[in-house]
């Protein structure tokens, strides 16, 4: 079986991850969307296979999603959704009830609601992943 676990980057080392492009990531891991975000990566045998970046709101009670990829060589084997499960967890642990948004790709939107079973906020590119999701 394959070893599997999350990280947690700390903002230190946010910077050690400038190497991730020639590792199959398109994403600048390195630059953050908010101070207060926080950047997980999910990590199968020993190789970072995805990557999360999410501010918690508790303010109203939600965790904002801003960066999810997942590694060109990773995709279709349900990494997103793991990286997705992680951050819901963590939006239930500090009592959000597991609420999630996130601003799509508008390719991906349909493939949100449909796979994830969120639902799109109005004629926008948010979608919120709830408890039920």
């Amino acid at each position: 079986m394959k070893e599997t676990f999350f990280w947690t980057f700390s903002s230190d080392a946010i910077s050690t991850l400038s190497d991730l492009t020639s590792e199959g990531f398109e994403v600048d891991w390195t630059v953050r969307s908010s101070s207060d975000a926080m950047t997980s990566g999910f990590v199968i045998q020993g190789e970072i296979s995805g990557m999360i970046e999410f501010t918690p709101e508790p303010r109203d009670a939600y965790t904002f999603v801003h960066k999810l990829e997942v590694r060109m060589d990773k995709k279709n084997q349900g990494i997103a959704g793991r990286l997705l499960a992680h951050v819901a967890q963590d939006a239930f642990n500090r009592g959000f009830e597991g609420f999630m948004l996130c601003l799509s790709k508008t390719a991906l939107l349909d493939y949100y609601v449909r796979r994830y079973g969120c639902s799109r906020i109005a004629n926008t590119d948010r979608v919120m992943f709830h408890a039920s999701a």
